[in-house]
């Protein structure tokens, strides 16, 4: 039995260790592991003959639970490898009878606070990028974990009737080539750009896809050469930008007419703005069989693809305990 190829799903469960009753039960896990925007997420299916879930242990929604998972064996013999899916909030507990199941969701942020529910206004004046996330963490009871290349100072910003998530995701991290996500209490807010060209983590051959895999190549709204701003302020001033790929020939432009003060403003803009379009125009999904030890925001090398070979970057990770296996979601990463 010690060699047996097996997964072990880890739970601590409002700090009391669970795992040797979660694995008796246990029918499949899935976890979402996403590198901007949307939620990370868990959900732990359990077989409930005995309606110890359905009687006895009661979920509450905001329940915190920390999860990992434990691979045994799986690339050799003895071999033992664990991966941290991080804290998680009881979201959707859901029970079915005949035969009774009970399905534990969870969200890596407390349902009930008020960072993606209530809206709030709110002037931001001469202050950097890190002071608005901290103000924001703070009334959020987050920590604030920033890894951005450019902390500019914004000279005046309106949080107007927005939820804070809203307010960072669409008039800050958009405009500034920012990622946002929430991970082990932590709001994390980096540079995609410069993530995209770190060193990969991996290399993977497309012999190592299961089964579905796909490449796609999008030139509609995508495959931008260039990027042009153009904004005419109220009182008159015609602000105006332009950003090149290097070395391309510039004949698809993308045109901007976005609200601007300066024009280093306008220019940031512009490379935020191509980089966000382009980032579609090479994406594939694929799956891999075992525990996958790479995280969303990691860059892989795929090799034996032909066209499609390169650096790609991890949109996304969906990971499966039953059977084990893992499918990702990831564009081919942009050298500018």
């Amino acid at each position: 039995m010690s060699d047996v190829r097996r997964v072990i799903l880890n739970v601590e469960y409002q700090d009391t260790n669970i795992s040797k009753e979660i694995n008796q039960d246990l029918l499949n896990c899935n976890v979402s592991d996403s590198a901007d925007g949307s939620a990370d997420e868990i959900t732990i299916e359990l077989q409930d003959k005995e309606s110890k879930w359905l009687k006895d242990w009661v979920c509450a929604s905001g329940d915190k639970i920390v999860a990992s998972a434990t691979a045994l064996n799986w690339r050799h013999s003895g071999d033992e490898f664990k991966k941290s899916f991080g804290t998680f909030y009881v979201d959707e507990p859901e029970y079915n009878v005949k035969p009774t199941t009970f399905s534990l969701k969870g969200i890596s942020f407390p349902a009930s606070g008020g960072f993606r529910d209530i809206p709030r206004t709110q002037v931001f004046k001469n202050v950097k990028i890190s002071k608005i996330a901290q103000t924001i963490c703070s009334r959020n009871n987050f920590e604030l974990s920033l890894d951005i290349e450019n902390d500019k100072t914004i000279k005046e910003i309106e949080q107007s009737n927005q939820s804070d998530f809203d307010f960072l995701k669409s008039e800050i991290c958009s405009k500034n080539d920012i990622c946002i996500k929430l991970y082990n209490k932590k709001l994390v807010l980096f540079s995609q750009s410069k993530y995209e060209q770190k060193e990969p983590v991996k290399e993977i051959s497309i012999n190592e896809f299961l089964p579905g895999a796909n490449f796609k190549r999008t030139l509609t709204d995508s495959g931008y050469d260039k990027a042009i701003l153009k904004f005419k302020k109220n009182n008159g001033v015609l602000i105006s930008a332009e950003y090149s790929i290097p070395g391309a020939k510039g004949i698809k432009p993308l045109m901007l007419n976005d609200s601007v003060e300066t024009q280093a403003e306008a220019l940031e803009l512009c490379k935020a703005k191509l980089r966000e379009k382009n980032r579609n125009e090479v994406v594939a999904s694929f799956s891999l069989n075992g525990l996958s030890d790479i995280y969303a925001g990691d860059t892989i090398k795929i090799v034996d693809a032909g066209q499609f070979n390169g650096i790609y970057y991890i949109d996304k990770i969906n990971q499966s305990l039953i059977p084990t296996s893992a499918s990702y979601e990831v564009h081919k990463a942009l050298s500018y």
